[in-house]
């Protein structure tokens, strides 16, 4: 009697370890193809970073009118020819082959320039704005307004903030100037 127990413990623990055994293979089969679903799923599940609305302040009104798109109704799917309909032309100061230079009157002695820049095949590729200001205070209150403005319409990293618009991400950086003899914010979009 003590042969056939052992022989029935024998037996079980065979079929104990048998079915550890398939239970692991079939998990260790079903976690790797988990993995790779979970991979594509969050592939394809990454966001975008915001746009979000956001109305800038009064003493920014004039840069950024119309306040859509990355900055005055313009993206990054916009060429050169869309720019140039889109900005107003009596604000053109400067074009070359791979830019459009524009002015605009932000205040009493205040004015940016934006500078667009384009790749190879025509289409914009960041935009540059120069805010030249008549004080070091103006500087700091347009730079302020800036950020606060950035803040809620943008994702904030460590020294810029990212937005997207219209599938385009780009990255936002703001500097605020203040050398001898002059005063402003130096603001650039860029696209990643």
């Amino acid at each position: 009697m003590l042969q056939k127990q052992q022989k029935h413990r024998l037996l079980l623990s065979i079929i104990v370890a048998c079915c550890f055994l398939i239970a692991w293979a079939a998990c260790k089969s079903g976690g790797d193809n988990a993995a790779t679903k979970t991979d594509s799923t969050s592939t394809a599940a990454v966001t975008a970073p915001p746009n979000n609305p956001a109305t800038p302040s009064a003493n920014l009104s004039n840069l950024f009118s119309p306040n859509e798109g990355v900055l005055r109704g313009i993206d990054f799917r916009d060429n050169r020819e869309q720019i140039s309909q889109k900005e107003n032309e009596d604000n053109a100061t400067k074009s070359t082959a791979n830019s459009l230079l524009y002015s605009v009157d932000l205040a009493n002695t205040d004015f940016s320039d934006i500078r667009y820049e384009f790749d190879a095949t025509k289409n914009l590729k960041k935009i540059e704005v120069d805010i030249f200001c008549k004080s070091s205070s103006a500087a700091k209150d347009y730079h302020k307004a800036l950020t606060d403005f950035f803040d809620k319409k943008y994702k904030k990293r460590s020294q810029l903030w990212e937005g997207s618009e219209a599938g385009t991400t780009y990255t936002i950086y703001s500097k605020l100037i203040n050398d001898s003899g002059s005063s402003g914010v130096y603001i650039v979009w860029e696209k990643i």
